[in-house]
């Protein structure tokens, strides 16, 4: 079955901001029950779509049982998702917003097939911010760097992304982070690579701090569910200083305080090269993910990659 779509993208994008639950009509709308919270379908585009709607529906639901997995639960009651369908192929971006109501806009291409779908991340990146409250702007950084840190990990930990893909995106794009002259730390250089790489970053090396001061009883990921298990979701504004002393209160440590004071006004360099070595990963000559076993961090390395 194809799927007509419907309403205009202004009304879209001005009714998701300001009046979210006046776009539920049934006559658009498709909704997707993941546990206790439902996600509601509209598509917003001049043409049908290649796939059917049990196709777009099943995409959704497998993403967000993904985010479910991760965090224990997903992290709001209800969401809208609203699809706006262009020219051409695969999901091309996505915007989270928590105004009004939880919802994610993705763009994506009328011609998109299954596969594109199956390999799609955007989704669950967008899906991800939905467990961190809405932060000062200068912030942007934990934000995204959580959702570029945690999304290929929350979908290796669902069987849908392999270890070599994962450590393959890390160690292309973590360098991508590294600052540059200029730099004035975190909160205070919003480029894109800072905003997305430093972020990752920071929360891999929080990662590898929370696993090591616990013994590897804790992790990153027990930091964030102590965020959202606190009430926090993208619904919320908040102090990122108390999200942080709230999540480290989750693991017993200071890690996440820690590294925010060393890293939010002062331009660390990370030795990427030596962390890679303790963990056991790097890229042969023709760009394939390499494992070593006998690494000193080897055992973390696989914990990291699968959420464990």
């Amino acid at each position: 079955m194809k799927m007509k779509l419907f309403i205009s993208q202004l009304t879209i994008l001005v009714g998701v901001v300001l009046f979210p639950q006046a776009l539920f009509a049934e006559d658009f709308a498709e909704s997707v029950q993941v546990g206790n919270t439902t996600l509601t379908l509209i598509l917003d585009g001049p043409a049908d779509m290649s796939v059917s709607a049990a196709e777009l529906n099943k995409w959704i639901a497998v993403s967000a049982k993904t985010v479910e997995n991760l965090y224990g639960a997903f992290p709001v009651n209800e969401a809208l998702i609203a699809l706006q369908v262009q020219k051409g192929k695969g999901v091309h971006r996505g915007m989270a917003m928590g105004v009004g109501g939880a919802s994610i806009n993705i763009w994506l291409g009328a011609e998109s097939g299954v596969k594109d779908f199956r390999q799609d991340w955007i989704m669950v990146h967008e899906m991800v911010h939905l467990a961190f409250p809405r932060v000062a702007n200068k912030h942007d950084w934990i934000e995204e760097g959580i959702a570029t840190y945690m999304e290929p990990i929350a979908r290796a930990a669902m069987g849908n992304l392999s270890a070599e893909k994962v450590w393959a995106f890390f160690l292309n794009g973590m360098p991508k982070g590294l600052p540059e002259y200029g730099d004035k730390g975190l909160d205070n250089t919003p480029t894109w690579g800072r905003t997305y790489w430093g972020g990752a970053m920071f929360c891999l090396l929080a990662d590898i701090a929370i696993r090591q001061q616990s013994e590897g009883k804790k992790s990153l990921r027990d930091a964030l569910i102590g965020i959202v298990d606190a009430g926090y979701s993208f619904l919320d504004t908040a102090n990122l200083v108390k999200v942080l002393t709230v999540a480290d209160k989750a693991t017993n440590t200071t890690v996440l305080m820690d590294l925010y004071r060393q890293h939010r006004n002062t331009a660390v360099q990370v030795d990427l090269p030596s962390l890679w070595h303790k963990l056991g990963v790097s890229l042969d000559s023709a760009g394939k993910v390499k494992f070593d076993n006998a690494a000193p961090w080897a055992r973390m390395r696989e914990d990291i990659t699968f959420a464990r």
